[in-house]
């Protein structure tokens, strides 16, 4: 144990004869019960979190520091892939005319649609032995 100080406290005599009945029973000192109250009543207040609460409340906040993270990623590669598109599709036009560049573009939107519609697998991609 550490340091001990001393602590005057005034109870009603009610209290003070149920302290003095339990450290009868306990065969110790009114003191050391009393010491041994407080000090369950001061750890019990401020609920020193356990090893698993902190657990958990890192994991949470590491969590959504990731899901920012990946909501950053996801927005600039949705902007980096509508800028190709349509500097795709204005090079196009220039190379064989507003209306066969736009068939093409939606064309190419409507494959591209499909495949994201296809599981992986069925579409040869993460499946068997390839690799």
């Amino acid at each position: 144990m550490g340091t001990r100080v001393r602590v005057h406290a005034w109870v009603t005599p009610a209290v003070l004869a149920a302290i003095r009945d339990q450290a009868q029973s306990e065969r110790t000192s009114i003191s050391a019960v009393v010491a041994r109250i407080l000090e369950r009543a001061v750890i019990h207040e401020q609920h020193v979190p356990s090893v698993s609460e902190a657990a958990a409340l890192a994991v949470e906040r590491e969590i959504r520091k990731q899901m920012g993270r990946l909501a950053n990623l996801t927005a600039r590669a949705a902007i980096s892939a509508e800028a190709a598109r349509i500097l795709c599709a204005t090079l196009l036009g220039h190379q064989v005319g507003g209306e066969q560049a736009r068939r093409l573009v939606d064309a190419a939107w409507r494959r591209a649609v499909e495949r994201l519609r296809t599981p992986l697998e069925e579409a040869g991609v993460g499946g068997g032995g390839e690799g």
